[in-house]
């Protein structure tokens, strides 16, 4: 079993029965700092944008009669390959994407001063990058000179334009944390969001019909601020707002039991590993830290069926995504307090009736058994007194032994572990310590020390090998993965 941050599992969204006013305040401080339309992703594929940007800078030769020549951009600065990113996104040349960058950097630091001077009137700052590159202060009243004192001496101030709203920043903040108690109130899951540009707050869920329908049926009323939205335009709503309880009778009349999570677009960024099995009905994934590790609770239109004497889980398109009896990789986060656990109950009716006992798992997204089966690598810097000493990549699991190499085991300038040519990515549960530099495996036993001669049993790899490769690993290849270690301390 392999669970990793669950205890600091974090909602990607709006979860249910939570004021979200942090989030709201988070939210507009990103809205400072990047327009949601060119907000900047890392590229996989395809020619560096770096190296792109940085072949149409033309850098002026230096003669008697001009200035000298400006200090060439490093490409490895964190600064410029953002401002690569941008250019590449925006069409702009890399030096006024560099600015712009470098802009970002202050004009969010006026805002909590905004926010606490004029709390009826401030209602948000971001950056639009088309048609032309301005910074918007957006206020209920007031112009220019309402916010000057606060832009004077910004060397971005000349980009300033300000807009008039409804409603200020704090009273969309204080809405936001009224529709999110809503959720609770009616026992629906929902999320909510500031939309600052817009100036309203969105209440997210399945079906808006159905929760207007609750909403009058309880005689409750939201902000005027707050607009309902579905998760996806795109696609017909849910037919339910609610969670729903799956119940199958096995051939032997016993019960199997699949609880679905209600129609959400939140979800929890964390990750368990573990084994798939039934007990006493319940679907379960196995823990170190519980008996019979979590119950999972799975998302909406999630369905069931007995195969050969196994359970199987189906996806929405009707793809086997857990077996009893294999193991399971779920995405999502635990739910280990009683009183979690009764807001979850609440939310899937008939849950709280069955003796499928808690702590729950809340899945994410489901990946089929054919991708689970893909590999994973876990990279992470291992440092000591602030400086990086080796970039350590760890397998999800152990390579098939194919081969072997030999040779000193060294590490580059990126902090790339080598064998020879060979990047080394080492089996599950291998780690660091330093003093000297050495890695040892799940047992503790040395598979290699930096500056020493190592002989590694395993596997050349390659990207396709290893889910998203190309957003974790920066070391040149070619690779080896280290397969499974021999009780003697060879592997």
């Amino acid at each position: 079993m392999r669970r990793l941050f669950r205890k600091v599992a974090i909602w990607k969204g709006t979860p249910f029965r939570q004021s979200f006013v942090l989030v709201g305040f988070i939210l507009a401080l990103y809205a400072a700092a990047c327009t949601p339309e060119t907000a900047l992703e890392t590229t996989t594929g395809g020619p560096d944008p770096i190296e792109t940007a940085m072949a149409t800078q033309v850098v002026p030769r230096p003669t008697p009669e001009t200035e000298p020549a400006p200090t060439p951009l490093d490409p490895e600065d964190s600064l410029v390959r953002d401002a690569a990113a941008l250019a590449e996104s925006e069409g702009l040349d890399l030096e006024e994407a560099v600015r712009r960058m470098e802009f970002q950097a202050t004009i969010g630091d006026i805002q909590p001063a905004l926010m606490a001077d004029l709390p009826e009137t401030y209602a948000g700052l971001w950056v639009e990058h088309k048609p032309q590159y301005q910074i918007v202060i957006s206020l209920t009243e007031g112009d220019r000179s309402t916010i000057q004192p606060y832009i004077t001496g910004k060397a971005w101030a000349d980009f300033v334009e300000v807009r008039l709203a409804t409603y200020s920043l704090a009273e969309l903040m204080a809405d936001q944390a009224v529709a999110s108690k809503v959720g609770g109130q009616l026992n629906l899951a929902l999320s909510t969001a500031l939309d600052v540009m817009g100036n309203r707050v969105e209440l997210i869920v399945g079906n808006p019909q159905l929760f207007q329908a609750d909403l009058a049926a309880a005689g409750l009323t939201l902000p005027e601020s707050v607009a309902v939205i579905p998760i996806n335009a795109d696609e017909p709503p849910p037919g339910t707002n609610r969670g729903d309880l799956i119940e199958v009778q096995t051939a032997g009349e016993w019960t199997i039991y699949l609880p679905n999570q209600p129609p959400t677009a939140s979800s929890m960024a964390a990750l368990i590993e573990g084994q798939f099995i039934e007990v006493d009905g319940c679907l379960r994934v196995t823990d170190d830290d519980y008996e019979t590790g979590f119950l999972v609770l799975w998302p909406s239109n999630t369905d069931i069926r007995i195969a050969e004497n196994e359970v199987e889980v189906l996806n929405d398109a009707g793809q086997v995504v857990a077996r009893t009896g294999e193991s399971l990789r779920l995405g999502g986060g635990a739910i280990e307090s009683s009183t979690a656990q009764a807001s979850f109950d609440k939310l899937i009716p008939g849950l709280s009736q069955t003796d499928c006992s808690g702590p729950y798992w809340v899945a994410g997204k489901l990946e089929t058994l054919v991708e689970q089966a893909v590999a994973d690598l876990y990279v992470s810097p291992f440092s000591s007194d602030g400086r990086i000493l080796a970039i350590f990549m760890e397998q999800s699991r152990p390579s098939q032994i194919e081969g072997k190499i030999a040779g000193e085991l060294t590490v580059d300038g990126q902090g790339c572990m080598h064998v020879g040519d060979y990047v080394v990515f080492w089996p599950p549960g291998a780690y660091l310590r330093e003093e000297p530099l050495r890695v040892f495996d799940a047992q503790g036993l040395l598979l290699g020390q930096v500056g020493g001669t190592v002989e590694l049993r395993g596997s050349e790899k390659g990207s396709e090998d290893y889910r998203y490769f190309e957003n974790k690993v920066n070391c040149p290849g070619p690779y080896w993965g280290v397969g499974e270690v021999r009780q003697s301390g060879e592997s």
